[in-house]
């Protein structure tokens, strides 16, 4: 299931995003301008918690940084991720790739 296809069936938002999962900069979610966001971090913002909920983790975004890759405006999201049931020290960090050509153009 795509990705978009199992937040429409989780949240009933459907999302115009196409790609991969946000893994790595090959896989970047790719957020289309004319989505139902006024920002392409706020779209950002809605799929992390879609996937933080879907995990049962806690996080928070430590870094946000826009790079170049292969002729593509690329946002970088740096999450620090805990347990939900501990607030002890993070568990790892992981990083989330958004294609955000259309919306730095």
């Amino acid at each position: 299931m795509e990705l978009k296809d199992a937040i429409l069936a989780d949240t009933g938002k459907n999302l115009n995003i196409s790609g991969g999962l946000g893994n790595t900069l090959d896989s970047a979610i790719i957020i289309h301008k004319n989505s139902d966001f006024n920002k392409h971090t706020e779209a950002e913002d809605f799929i992390l918690n879609y996937y933080e909920k879907g995990r049962k983790l806690n996080w928070r975004v430590v870094d946000r940084s826009l790079v170049s890759h292969k002729d593509k405006k690329i946002n970088k999201i740096k999450v620090r991720i805990q347990s939900e049931s501990s607030k002890e020290a993070p568990i790892y960090v992981e990083a989330y790739y958004f294609d955000v050509t259309e919306w730095e153009s």
